[in-house]
């Protein structure tokens, strides 16, 4: 899936980012378009990110 996103950092300032991630089936409800999402970053290394998705049971 092609993603594009805005990220916050700690010190509130914003970059953007867009990415193709596999996402499983069961979280795309999770990232529609205009959603907020959990991502996780390496600060030294913004080029990629982990979109953080809660498990479904």
């Amino acid at each position: 899936m092609d993603l594009k996103f805005r990220v916050t950092r700690a010190d509130r300032s914003t970059f953007d980012l867009a990415q193709r991630k596999p996402i499983d089936a069961s979280a795309l409800p999770q990232v529609q378009p205009g959603m907020v999402v959990r991502v996780k970053y390496l600060p030294h290394d913004e080029s990629e990110l982990v979109v953080i998705t809660a498990l479904n049971p």
